[in-house]
């Protein structure tokens, strides 16, 4: 992704109307306070206190202007694909997004104007973020038990055999299983679970990067290095 515009819009500011008109960028709404009302193509899509609304680029998008006040977020971006979000999440604003959002304020007031390239990986973190906590809900009570497991032996070198043991199912079913549901494999999973703690790691700023390899179980910081550039694309 490649971050366009960060906004926050602060409480005392009122909203207005925008045009029914396609969007050149993809859109994300940071709900923190007040209601709104969104028409994305042909859906009313009304937004609460901590609601996150996203609108694909392409996509037309309306707002009906109101006098009341309101504390939210804009934030533009570029991406090849779209995002695999709905247009609304609802209570999508929890403690740890709240918390990069924060992250995201104190950064553009002290770097502004040339914020959005360091804001960006928080913003993408969100949205990795959001769209797990969304699978999550979706996916089988087997594949939650799996990832809760992952996650708590996250510096580890699981193997197949270790993660069937957990659930008490064959090595050979429980990967049949798995990429049936998930479209990927254990391993594969494992690995992105790892990239992607590892990265929130990084952006807390409290290990070195050495610690951050071992943290999350790499042998050393080569493999870990070449693996996230593979991942993360820088």
């Amino acid at each position: 992704m490649k971050l366009t515009l960060y906004q926050h819009h602060g409480k005392n500011e009122t909203f207005r109307n925008l045009w029914f008109v396609p969007l050149p960028f993809h859109e994300l709404i940071f709900c923190l306070h007040g209601n709104f009302q969104y028409k994305v193509n042909d859906e009313i899509i009304c937004l609460h206190d901590k609601d996150i609304l996203y609108v694909p680029q392409g996509c037309y998008r309306s707002r009906k202007g109101s006098k009341e006040q309101a504390d939210y977020i804009s934030v533009h971006f570029l991406s090849d694909e779209p995002m695999a979000l709905p247009f609304k999440i609802e209570q999508g604003i929890n403690s740890f997004v709240a918390q990069l959002i924060t992250a995201a304020d104190h950064v553009y007031n002290r770097f502004f104007p040339n914020a959005e390239p360091i804001i960006e990986p928080l913003i993408d973190t969100i949205l990795k973020y959001t769209q797990a906590r969304l699978l999550e809900k979706q996916t089988s009570p087997l594949v939650q038990d799996i990832r809760r497991f992952m996650l708590t032996n996250i510096s580890k070198n699981l193997t197949v055999s270790d993660i069937a043991a957990q659930v008490l199912l064959s090595p050979s079913y429980c990967s049949a299983m798995f990429k049936q549901e998930t479209g990927t494999t254990l391993m594969h999973y494992f690995t992105q679970l790892k990239l992607e703690e590892a990265k929130l790691q990084l952006l807390s700023n409290e290990y070195s990067l050495t610690e951050v390899a071992q943290n999350v179980g790499f042998e050393n910081y080569t493999s870990f290095a070449r693996a996230f550039k593979k991942y993360f694309q820088c």
